[in-house]
């Protein structure tokens, strides 16, 4: 579990010619890092005798947004576990036709499960973004340009997270499916893209 070693072991992976870590778990770290900062603007906004009268706004707050880092930190591994049945159905045999097609089901099935991560991915990215708004207008205003960065870590987040859905579509056949996870999928980047803007532009005009 990823989640249980340094960072740099990671980074070395990905770094390196294994085929996993990726781009996916890229994409997980990415907004858990995002989380993680949500986190800290609530914590230093929690307990605060400054910030007394928004504690009972903010403390739902700090829960939802640790909530959603855990479940991003487990999704880096999910991400890896995921390749890895994709990359053994890829080397099933395919020499009658028999083989070439349960080769073919098992590649579908795994390219599925492979896509769900990434979408699970945006989601909580998207959720992170959703969080950000109250932390902007009554969280410690100490800590607002890592609201900010919060956002674009979220929104870059769920960018890669695209790519990744993308990148497995192309070995699903289902149209239907397809349809139904590209509409859910571009309209958390398109919106999301909107909500970063605002909440970038709301963070400058604090930062004046």
């Amino acid at each position: 579990m990823y989640s249980k070693k340094p960072l740099q072991k990671f980074l070395d992976d990905l770094s390196s010619k294994l085929p996993a870590p990726g781009g996916g778990a890229a994409a997980s770290l990415t907004g858990a890092l995002g989380a993680a900062l949500v986190s800290m603007v609530a914590n230093f906004t929690v307990g605060n005798e400054k910030y007394k009268n928004v504690e009972a706004e903010i403390a739902p707050v700090l829960n939802m947004t640790e909530s959603i880092r855990n479940k991003l930190t487990k999704l880096i591994q999910a991400d890896v576990d995921a390749y890895s049945k994709f990359s053994i159905a890829y080397k099933l045999p395919k020499t009658t036709d028999k083989e070439k097609h349960s080769r073919q089901l098992a590649i579908e099935s795994a390219a599925k499960d492979a896509l769900e991560v990434p979408m699970q991915i945006a989601i909580c990215c998207y959720e992170i973004l959703k969080l950000c708004p109250i932390l902007l207008e009554k969280g410690n205003p100490n800590l607002v340009s890592d609201v900010g960065c919060s956002a674009i870590l979220a929104n870059a987040g769920i960018k890669l997270a695209y790519l990744n859905v993308k990148i497995n579509m192309s070995s699903i056949t289902d149209e239907i499916f397809k349809r139904k996870k590209i509409k859910a999928i571009e309209f958390m980047l398109n919106d999301g893209e909107k909500f970063t803007r605002s909440l970038v532009n709301g963070t400058l005009n604090k930062i004046k």
